[in-house]
């Protein structure tokens, strides 16, 4: 391998990381030149037949990760999916197509199969990317198809909210029986006979 920084041809490997999940050899170098001796990285991947897309137009294009990848990026904006999810998820689908040795594949096939790992991951992805992949023309269309999402997810069952308890009648006075009522005022006492008579204003003799 040729040194990036002298060109020197000749190089060995110091550590080597193979990535099961993207079938590529990381490689890590060491220029043999005595005047450089500097390091760099390189990636092994191992190379596949070529896998040609077919459009809705038929016109044909070479499979791309990325477009993949930016399309299901497009479709999860601004959702809580982290973004090696959908790393992972395109991966997968590219190595499935690979596997099923397909020289030629529809649009509308990996479609399908973005559709299949986008339901497991967000029904709000799911139905942004539906809705372009199927190409609805009218929001009957889009309801039927949200309609049918829905009923696929199993009914959530309503929170479990504990009853508030009753309380008891309590055997205690109520406070305001427990106030004392105020007690009637004394009714006056009759004077006697003799104290009333002695108290009446005396004659007027004088005037007669």
């Amino acid at each position: 391998m040729r040194c990036p920084f002298c060109g020197f041809p000749e190089s060995k490997v110091t550590d080597s990381r193979d990535n099961r999940e993207t079938n590529i050899i990381r490689r890590r170098r060491e220029c043999l030149a005595e005047s450089c001796g500097k390091r760099f990285t390189t990636y092994e991947r191992v190379e596949q037949q070529n896998l040609m897309v077919i459009k809705k137009d038929d016109t044909r294009q070479p499979f791309s990760n990325d477009k993949l990848l930016s399309g299901m990026l497009r479709a999860c904006a601004n959702l809580p999916i982290p973004v090696k999810k959908l790393e992972e998820a395109a991966n997968d689908i590219e190595q499935e197509l690979y596997a099923g040795g397909y020289g030629e594949v529809r649009s509308e096939e990996i479609g399908k199969m973005v559709l299949n790992h986008l339901k497991g991951l967000d029904d709000v992805a799911y139905v942004r990317f539906v809705s372009v992949y199927r190409n609805f023309t009218n929001v009957t269309e889009f309801y039927a198809e949200l309609l049918s999402l829905m009923q696929e997810k199993p009914a959530v069952p309503a929170p479990n909210v504990p009853e508030e308890p009753v309380p008891e009648p309590s055997e205690e006075t109520p406070a305001a029986e427990k106030e004392e009522k105020p007690k009637p005022a004394p009714a006056p006492r009759r004077q006697s006979r003799q104290r009333r008579d002695f108290e009446k204003p005396p004659l007027d003799v004088v005037g007669g």
